[in-house]
This record gives structure tokens, sequence and C-alpha cells, in this order.
């Protein structure tokens, strides 16, 4: 049985008259006649009541007429959602990406996408590290925006830019009012401290570290909103990306002497894989899109 005899029965089913059913079908009745003797066989029960030149369903056949159509319906639609996946103009793109890239990052990369390829879908997680390499190894995400490349034959890594890490206060911390700011003149302040999970973490602890910095630390295990809108509140200070601060009004940003105060960001997708028209698309839109700082070596 195959979809060809499912549209030569239904054709006949609903004419109910195998020359007319014919000629809609651009075929021959004696090939249409022949199509659906072969799927009564395969099925094992008459489908019609042959009357004079005519045919009817039986009871069997209303039955079967009923799940063909569903079942052609079904495959059709597969069919066309393929079809739309593989095209470039209108596929879709599973797009993950570290929290700290959801403020400005992505949103601008996204809108730039957008305003050249308006009929791609993108769906969206916001994700730490880990999740996100599982979800590019598995393909419930087809590209990745990650601040880590790890060692892994099954992922492909682009280094997009370098983001610098820098300095963060509230407008109505007294260091505000300082033109330069060095990590020693902070050690009094409260540090607020992202997940200890999270890669953000781990650099601006070996920034300290670097410096031989203790800060008090009564914030930890926050993600990036938090962090900000605590020191916004005037909590305490923190290290934070870059392009995470292009929007913020109580803040007073400081930049680091520390060469190693940057990170690299990447696009990762998987190795090997079948990609569609409109992930390649997105893959090569983020190795040109016009960061505003040079890519990394």
């Amino acid at each position: 049985m195959d979809i060809q005899q499912l549209r030569y029965f239904i054709a006949a089913a609903e004419t109910e008259h195998l020359t007319k059913a014919a000629a809609e079908l651009s075929l021959s009745q004696s090939a249409l006649s022949r199509s659906i003797i072969a799927l009564e066989e395969e099925i094992g029960v008459a489908l019609f009541d042959r009357v004079n030149r005519r045919i009817e369903l039986n009871r069997f056949g209303k039955l079967f007429l009923e799940q063909a159509r569903k079942t052609v319906t079904e495959l059709d639609l597969t069919e066309q959602t393929l079809q739309n996946l593989a095209d470039p103009e209108s596929g879709e793109i599973k797009l993950a990406f570290l929290h700290t890239f959801g403020l400005s990052f992505i949103p601008a990369m996204l809108k730039a996408f957008q305003n050249e390829h308006p009929k791609n879908k993108l769906h969206l997680n916001e994700c730490g590290n880990a999740e996100l390499f599982d979800l590019i190894r598995t393909g419930a995400a087809d590209v990745g925006i990650s601040a880590l490349q790890i060692e892994d034959s099954s992922l492909v890594f682009h280094p997009l830019r370098r983001e610098k890490m820098v300095l963060i206060i509230s407008s109505e911390n007294p260091l505000a009012s300082q033109t330069e700011l060095s990590l020693p003149m902070i050690q009094a302040e409260t540090f607020i401290h992202f997940d200890k999970q999270t890669f953000s973490r781990n650099l601006v602890e070996q920034l300290l570290a670097n410096q031989h910095i203790h800060v008090q630390s009564s914030y930890e295990g926050l993600e990036i909103a938090s962090v900000i809108g605590l020191v916004e509140a005037n909590m305490g200070v923190s290290i934070v990306p870059e392009s995470t601060c292009e929007h913020l009004n109580h803040v007073k940003v400081f930049p680091l002497a520390d060469k190693m105060a940057e990170r690299v960001i990447y696009l990762v997708h998987k190795a090997g894989s079948s990609r569609t028209g409109a992930v390649e698309r997105f893959i090569s839109f983020g190795m040109r899109y016009p960061f505003t700082q040079k890519a990394a070596e």
C-alpha cells in the first residue's frame, strides 16, 4: 500500500464512478481499477459494491475512506512542514544562548537578522552552558551562542568577538564620583556574585584571584538580571560583561585594566550534521554580523 493508492481510492470513493475518477486523475480506467483491486487484496476485504457500471462504498469502504483521508491529510501537512523547514526564506531556527547575552547582545543580533530575513521563525532558549551544549548535541537547538569552548568532537565553535568584563557600581555609591576605579578599591564593598555553576562566576573569581582581591560576598547564586538589579539598588558592586550595561541608567561602569578581563563569544553548532537552509543562513549571518569589536583570533 502506498500514498498513491490511497489518493486513487479517495477519488473513486468520492465520485463512486471509475470513469469519472480516472478522468480526474488523468489515469486510464483500467489502471485505476487495477490499483483499487490490489488495495482490496492487500487489505483482505472488498471496499466497494459493484452495481452495474457504478461502484458504491460498503461499510468497510466507508471506514477505510475516513482513515485514508486522515492519512493523506497528515502526510501532506508533514510534507509541507518539511518543505517550510528546508526553505531558507521561511524555515525555522532553534537558538540557545546564555542568560548574559539576553539583555543586549542577542536582541541586537536577532533584530538585525530579522530585518534581513523577516520570514524566518526563531525559537529561543535561554540557558546555561551545559544545557546549551546538550540541546545542540540532541538537535533540540540548531545553533548556540556561548562564552565557553570545550573539547568535544561533536560540536563546532566559531569565535565571533571578544568582550570586555567591566566593574559596575550604583550611581549612588560614593565611589561613583571616581574617574577611575581599580579592583583593590572595592575590597570593602559588598560583592554581588553570579551562580557558582556559571562561566561568568569562574571568570570573575579568576580576575579577583589574579590581583589577590578578597571580596565580601553577601549575594550570590544569581543570574545577570538580578546582579544588575542589586547593583542599581546600591546593594553592592559586581563585574559583568560589557554588553549587559548598554542601557543602564543608575549604574556607573568602570573598565578593568587586567588584560584577562574579557570573554570570547562563540557561535556553536553540531558537527557534521545536515542543516536546513535557514540554519545555514543564520550561521553565515552570525559569522559576518557587524560586531563592534574584532573577532577572536
